[in-house]
């Protein structure tokens, strides 16, 4: 449709297959409440569409799923921040990074974030470290060479 130029057909029949996926996913969920990759997945969709207190529940949930564990973390972690509750925000990120040995993608992701956290409470040493543990790892990660220099600005100054 839209290589037809249809982009308004396109969007709509987007939105029917978002609503699809989200529908399938709690019947899944309601038919095996245990499946806790069928929770994680509902959560993740939970919290796309800015729904925090249902991916909440979900995602706690899929954290002892061990293949789900780490991202569960991480969604929780931003599911808290959605909701102004950054300590617990925090707890969630620091034992995810805790629980990563090697600075994969996700690692980045969360150190980054814990970073964020520390720059808005006014933690810029803090904040630093975090940015220049994954800038050691990857210098082109996200907007982090414009925050690492900002905050060092903001050391020295």
């Amino acid at each position: 449709l839209r290589g037809e130029g249809r982009e308004e057909e396109a969007v709509q029949m987007e939105g029917e297959k978002n609503q699809f996926v989200f529908d399938d996913l709690a019947q899944r969920v309601e038919r095996y409440p245990n499946d806790l990759h069928l929770r994680f997945e509902l959560g993740k969709q939970y919290y796309t569409y800015e729904y925090y207190d249902d991916a909440l529940t979900h995602l706690q949930l899929a954290q002892k799923s061990p293949k789900d564990r780490l991202w569960s973390l991480y969604y929780l972690a931003m599911c808290f921040l959605k909701k102004d509750q950054r300590d617990m925000a925090i707890m969630q990120l620091e034992t995810a990074r805790d629980q990563m040995p090697t600075m994969d993608d996700l690692k980045k992701q969360v150190v980054y974030q814990l970073g964020i956290c520390a720059e808005e409470d006014g933690d810029l040493a803090k904040a630093y470290q975090y940015y220049k543990d994954v800038y050691s790892t990857d210098v082109g990660f996200a907007d982090l060479s414009e925050r690492m220099l900002a905050v060092a600005q903001k050391l020295k100054g």
